[in-house]
């Protein structure tokens, strides 16, 4: 910070969606997926878009 005399990228102040979004994180809101299942739906994604 102090070499580029300031922070070296552009700070943006979060949107109400945005700060929603991460207060339903926090409180553990909405739909859970675990890491295997999230993988496989990313990779049936993928797929469709190499079609």
């Amino acid at each position: 910070v102090k070499h580029e005399q300031g922070i070296p990228f552009e700070l943006k102040i979060p949107s109400a969606k945005t700060l929603q979004a991460l207060e339903e994180a926090d409180n553990r809101i909405g739909e859970t997926i675990s890491y295997e299942e999230f993988m496989k739906e990313s990779e049936a994604h993928a797929k469709t878009l190499q079609n």
